[in-house]
């Protein structure tokens, strides 16, 4: 329609493939509230099929193509831009390919005390540990490494909801994870480690080396706060002549190298998509949190309470009293939540396009 020449533009990935295009912002500027009053405005709606295009559905209820812009207004999920419009079957595997597939993932779930010898945390009043909360995992030259073995990944980032770390370039995935033909290896054992990508001759090695030493002394403190035990059981041995790198790297070979201090992941997802995203009670139909999921109370299905961990491996979730959402169902889910678009009766739309017109200018 000619009165949107003027309208700056936007760049959309269309097809959430990482290629964008340039089209109009259409609502940049004016929202449908603004003439909802109006007694002329009346909705109904339309169910998208999959890979229906927005100018298609315009032609299809319309006659013609030139009111597609209209579901963009109407449709508060899709002011968000073409990107939000409903994805085909193939255009949604791509999408969760890309957003999910290039990163695995480690349930790692606190382990509670009623010791004051772990870490405080926000959602329980005991103490813990197994967890990574408080340390600092945002530093660019982390990784982790399965215990006893030479395979790591590079850390990404940790979700503290769901209690997830996401985990990328996999040295060794067999050995990483040790699955046989269902990728899933039950509970692992999994140390934090720093490293250099840069060989002593080049110049940005010490700088790494630099940005390494300011983590490790973050990673001693926060041992000396959680892990005051065994902190002090490395300090009893280590040499007292030590330079301050020295002395880091001696508390990275004893204390995180050996495992002193490690992690067990309870459950080992190699494609993200696969991860939880939601958990809820089978009978009660309640929402549970992820720590709540794997260790209790929950119902089982014949009526009894069962406090975890909650085994995967063992056990179908559904006998566990569990409904578990991944990561995968939940985008499906919200792609078929938006086939079902508000759109403007056919006896209306002329009238809506032309007050939208009047607030234009």
């Amino acid at each position: 329609m000619s009165f949107f020449k003027n309208f700056p533009t936007r760049q959309y990935d269309i097809q959430s493939i990482g290629e964008t295009v340039n089209i109009k912002d259409i609502f940049r500027h004016v929202d449908v509230d603004d003439i909802a009053a109006d007694p002329y405005i009346n909705y109904t709606y339309y169910k998208v099929t999959s890979g229906e295009r927005p100018d298609a559905v315009s032609q299809k209820l319309y006659g013609t193509t030139d009111f597609y812009w209209t579901f963009f207004i109407v449709n508060d999920f899709l002011k968000e831009g073409i990107g939000a419009w409903p994805k085909s079957e193939q255009e949604l595997e791509r999408y969760i390919a890309k957003q999910y597939d290039d990163r695995s993932v480690l349930q790692v779930l606190p382990n509670a005390y009623s010791e004051t010898s772990g870490l405080a945390a926000s959602f329980g009043e005991l103490y813990y540990k197994n967890t990574f909360l408080g340390l600092d995992l945002s530093h660019e030259y982390l990784r982790i490494r399965r215990l006893n073995s030479n395979a790591y990944a590079l850390v990404d980032r940790f979700d503290p909801n769901l209690f997830q770390l996401y985990v990328h370039k996999i040295s060794d995935v067999k050995n990483f994870f040790d699955f046989e033909s269902t990728g899933y290896s039950g509970e692992a054992d999994y140390l934090i480690e720093t490293y250099n990508p840069y060989n002593a001759q080049n110049p940005l090695y010490e700088q790494v080396e630099q940005s390494n030493d300011a983590w490790l002394e973050k990673a001693l403190a926060w041992a000396q706060k959680g892990y005051a035990t065994t902190v002090n059981g490395f300090e009893q041995q280590v040499a007292t002549n030590l330079t301050q790198r020295e002395y880091l790297r001696a508390f990275e070979a004893y204390v995180l190298g050996k495992g002193l201090i490690g992690w067990q992941a309870t459950a080992l997802y190699l494609n993200g998509r696969d991860a939880p995203v939601n958990y809820t009670d089978t009978v009660t139909g309640e929402p549970m949190t992820a720590y709540d999921a794997y260790r209790g109370p929950y119902t089982l299905s014949n009526g009894e309470t069962r406090y975890g961990p909650y085994a995967p491996e063992l056990e179908t979730a559904s006998a566990a009293g569990l409904t578990i959402q991944s990561r995968y169902e939940l985008e499906v889910e919200k792609n078929f939540a938006r086939t079902d678009i508000k759109v403007v009766k056919k006896s209306q739309i002329h009238a809506f396009a032309e007050a939208y017109k009047k607030l234009l200018l």
